[in-house]
């Protein structure tokens, strides 16, 4: 179905392929209203809608499944489909990496099963997409010149960055070329100095947040339709200007105008039109990581230079923002594009949430990343304020292999995380990670004692191998436990040259074939992994239950876990009495005084371990757990996990 001419603007913002169609972008649509507030007329064109409507949306969704976390899990799939277009040549070619590919080279996961024979299909359609690429890129171009633009300003993340490059090189070609911007994760640092160097049709790159600045800048090349190097601000590099300045931050998030989405919307309305209605919008609360300024967990990449670097909103100028968000769009689902949930909004911003009315008016359904040690209190007040969904910061069961990632937080705690989370309606996505630097086989079997407990809780959205960013810990601070690292191969199937290579890619992997083999199949790391695979793929088949009723002198509990030693349990005395003590984390030594009163010491600790052989309750450390959920408890809710579906 096609668009409407569009009248002439003066910046027009360009998304590309590939991101979820779903979702709009948040940062383009910050953008825009940034520019409102300059006077400056402005477009957002979401490429990627025209793209997965040229194609197809179940295409294209097939597509993307490759290169998700959780599902595909290889960065880079998408970017191999415009390898060529925006490079004439990559260092090995697109049908090498078929035949890469089809050798189960999957970077971190299980490549096996019906997640195998799904990947090996959408193979055929990265051909297909791989020889429409140059068509649509004719399309696009076209799109965008009869806009007229003086400004055409990109945004690269994840996999955007070969189409990106593939576009703003044919814009360059045209008569009265516009010029051309670029920005976003794959351009911080050194990677948009590499950008601006290589890439001769990007005037003017920004290395870090341009919040501040983009409006400025363009203003001036409006009037000017040039700036010196030495009048560039820091952030901003050039063909010429190739320093490097450290990546600028907007300090002061509460100045920021609220995001436009309408032209997200009026454009998915039309070329996505079986969506029409369903909304998903974006919301930002804060930027960088508060656990990552005090300790940060190992792994994580996210944020790049700037994880540390902690802002966030107030609570009330949030809450506005989601209020008016939820005017605008009544009955949609709103997702945090935040790290991790600020500690004040996690406290606050329920009740400022529940002031408002957000989501009993409008029924705003939100999704955040939170930390993974919620109490019930908390969970409680987000459930209240209309989070359906997070994504806990949940990666092992484990708590030697906790501490080697820096998590901060224990193994029983997560699960009370999880349990808490369920309890009160609340879907939670998480992941396990393996192959931690110092991780043991031994440590991995801890894990498997855990998960065959707790399968009536949510189920982790994948197994997969722990992945080597650019900006986590190990790459910044190795030690003895690191192996040997260089850009993943994937690069050569991507990008033209090693230099480039070098200062752009965010994944690495292990040099040595044998490691190598280990990160492509963690099951490789031990017989307890495999053990794990098979835990987690039967946790996903088949939803299980354990709940609890509590009737005053007696608790009933109903469990159908393949674990159940029986299917009902009616529990008096002080089997029902430890189990209500042990609702939340409680350590040995509090468990048996707070029950001293009523039972003898010897009585409540063989309560303890009867309720602990029936696995009824978790002991990890000198730490329980009670595991059922209470029916009692919350509001039941029924919802899938965010998506565009």
């Amino acid at each position: 179905m096609e668009m409407k001419r569009e009248d002439a603007v003066d910046v027009l913002f360009i998304a590309m392929p590939f991101c979820d169609e779903y979702m709009p972008c948040l940062t383009l649509a910050l953008f825009k209203s940034v520019l409102a507030r300059a006077g400056i007329k402005s477009r957002v064109q979401h490429e990627y809608l025209y793209y997965a409507s040229r194609i197809g949306l179940e295409k294209y969704r097939s597509i993307m499944q490759v290169c998700t976390i959780g599902y595909g899990h290889d960065y880079f799939a998408c970017e191999t489909i415009f390898g060529k277009a925006a490079h004439g040549k990559t260092i090995s070619s697109f049908e090498d990496y078929i035949r890469w590919m089809q050798g189960k080279h999957l970077p971190g996961k299980v490549f096996a099963g019906r997640q195998r024979e799904d990947t090996l299909h959408s193979l055929d359609l990265f051909q297909e997409a791989h020889a429409m690429a140059e068509a649509y890129l004719t399309e696009a171009c076209a799109r965008v010149m009869e806009q007229h633009p003086k400004i055409v300003a990109f945004i690269s993340m994840f996999q955007q960055h070969n189409a990106m490059i593939a576009l703003a090189r044919r814009l360059k070609k045209e008569k009265d070329a516009p010029l051309i911007l670029a920005g976003g994760a794959n351009c911080e640092g050194d990677a948009g100095a590499a950008l601006a160097e290589y890439v001769e049709a990007f005037d003017y790159v920004f290395t870090g947040e341009a919040d501040e600045i983009i409006a400025p800048l363009c203003s001036r090349l409006l009037k000017d339709g040039t700036v010196p190097d030495s009048e560039l601000p820091p952030g901003v590099v050039s063909r010429t200007r190739k320093i490097t300045d450290p990546a600028r931050i907007t300090q002061d998030l509460d100045r920021l105008p609220l995001p436009d989405f309408s032209d997200y919307f009026r454009e998915r309305d039309v070329l996505i039109p079986q969506q029409k209605g369903h909304y998903i919008v974006m919301a930002e609360g804060s930027r960088g990581c508060w656990w990552a300024a005090r300790h940060p967990c190992r792994f994580c990449g996210l944020n790049g230079s700037t994880a540390h670097l902690y802002r966030a909103k107030s609570t009330d100028r949030f809450a506005d923002e989601l209020a008016e968000l939820a005017s605008r769009y009544p009955g949609s689902q709103c997702y945090f594009t935040d790290n991790i949930l600020s500690l004040n909004h996690q406290k606050e911003l329920p009740a400022a949430l529940l002031q408002r009315d957000v989501y009993r008016n409008n029924r705003l359904r939100l999704f955040t990343e939170i930390k993974s040690n919620m109490t019930e209190e908390d969970a409680k007040r987000l459930a209240e304020a209309g989070f359906f969904w997070v994504q806990a910061g949940i990666e092992s069961f484990s708590d030697g292999i906790l501490r080697l990632m820096g998590k901060g937080v224990t193994a029983i705690r997560q699960v009370q995380t999880l349990k808490h989370c369920n309890a009160h309606g609340i879907n939670v996505l998480w992941y396990i990670l393996t192959g931690t630097p110092g991780e043991t086989e031994e440590l991995c079997r801890e894990v498997n004692g855990v998960l065959p407990k707790i399968m009536h809780l949510s189920a982790p959205n994948t197994v997969t191998h722990i992945m080597f960013h650019r900006y986590n810990d190990y790459m910044r601070h190795p030690d003895e436990s690191i192996p040997a690292l260089r850009p993943d191969r994937g690069y050569d199937f991507v990008f033209p040259n090693e230099d480039f290579i070098r200062r752009t890619a965010h994944l690495f992997a292990p040099v040595e074939e044998t490691e190598l083999a280990r990160y492509y199949d963690y099951r490789r790391l031990g017989p307890a992994y495999e053990t794990l695979y098979e835990l987690s793929e039967s946790w996903n088949r088949k939803r299980q239950l354990l709940y609890m009723k509590d009737k005053g002198e007696t608790v009933k509990v109903l469990d159908t876990r393949l674990i159940s030693r029986k299917p009902l349990y009616y529990l008096k005395g002080a089997e029902a009495e430890v189990l209500r003590a042990c609702r939340n984390v409680i350590r040995e030594d509090k468990l048996v005084n707070k029950l001293s009163e009523g039972y003898e010491e010897a009585k409540i600790r063989e309560a303890m371990a009867w309720l602990e052989q029936e696995n009824l309750l978790l002991h990890i450390g000198s730490e329980y757990l009670a595991l059922p959920i209470d029916r009692d408890t919350g509001e039941q809710r029924s919802e899938s996990v965010i998506s565009g579906a």
